[in-house]
């Protein structure tokens, strides 16, 4: 029986979160917000954390690098339904990141035989600003996920 989209994103963010505690992916907390099946998009927000600043009190770029890859691989991963890497990412960074939380809104742009097309742009939740924007390809690898439990 095939998994509901939204269990396969959350199974996906718990993979994520509690595989390899302390890791960069885990301490990041992505939470789903919500998705649209038939569109192939996403938004997960961020909660900024302490750790994740620099001295300016700005979310560090490396931090935010993370959140983009994370969004766009988790989105890929569930809407092609195949484990996915990252082969290629391009950030532009607009504003700086200066907020309590972020929304990356991901859609996914092509589903090949070999590789996808993802972009994402990321929001602040307090002022509703774009803060970044970013395109990313991913390779598949290994085998589909499977769907039976």
């Amino acid at each position: 029986m095939k998994k509901d989209i939204g269990e396969t994103f959350a199974d996906s963010i718990r993979l994520i979160s509690e595989t390899i505690p302390g890791n960069m992916n885990s301490l990041l907390h992505p939470r789903l917000m919500k998705y649209n099946d038939d569109e192939q998009t996403s938004t997960i927000r961020y909660e900024i954390s302490e750790w994740e600043l620099n001295q300016r009190g700005q979310v560090h770029g490396g931090a935010v690098s993370a959140m983009f890859d994370v969004s766009m691989g988790i989105s890929v991963s569930v809407f092609s339904n195949r484990d996915v890497t990252t082969a290629e990412m391009s950030i532009s960074y607009i504003r700086p990141f200066v907020g309590e939380a972020f929304d990356f809104k991901t859609e996914v742009l092509y589903l090949g035989k070999k590789l996808a097309r993802v972009e994402c742009k990321a929001y602040c939740c307090e002022t509703g600003k774009l803060t970044a924007s970013a395109y990313a390809t991913f390779a598949y690898i290994g085998q589909i996920v499977n769907d039976a439990e």
